[in-house]
């Protein structure tokens, strides 16, 4: 009986302990959207909207410790392009990294989408 309430405890703990760990991970907001200018070190994109609402412009701040990816390869501010799709993290600031896709990335913004068969 003792041993059943000793495991029981240490579930609960165990499973406190996850919850705990993972809700005090900072969670890394990123802003993108379709590029439409850039100009000097700064990217403006417009962000899309859901329906009923108006798309916002948000523009993006690079420095020369920021680094560029373009189509998951590394790249440089002028390789990007009107047009593009771009992801920044973090979502306010200087943007440490910044990722842009020839083609619509996928809805985790992660890899571009696929293109149908």
């Amino acid at each position: 009986m003792k041993l059943g309430k000793l495991f029981v405890v240490i579930a609960m703990l165990g499973i406190a302990g996850m919850v705990m760990a993972q809700a005090s991970r900072p969670r890394m907001r990123g802003v993108g959207g379709k590029i439409v200018k850039i100009d000097g070190m700064k990217i403006t994109a417009s962000q899309m909207a859901r329906p009923n609402m108006e798309a916002k412009e948000v523009v993006i701040t690079t420095d020369e410790k920021t680094t560029f990816k373009l189509d998951d390869k590394d790249a440089k501010l002028s390789d990007l392009k009107v047009d593009m799709f771009v992801r920044a993290l973090p979502a306010e600031g200087v943007a440490t990294e910044v990722t842009a896709f020839t083609k619509m990335p996928d809805r985790t913004g992660s890899r571009p989408a696929r293109a149908p068969e």
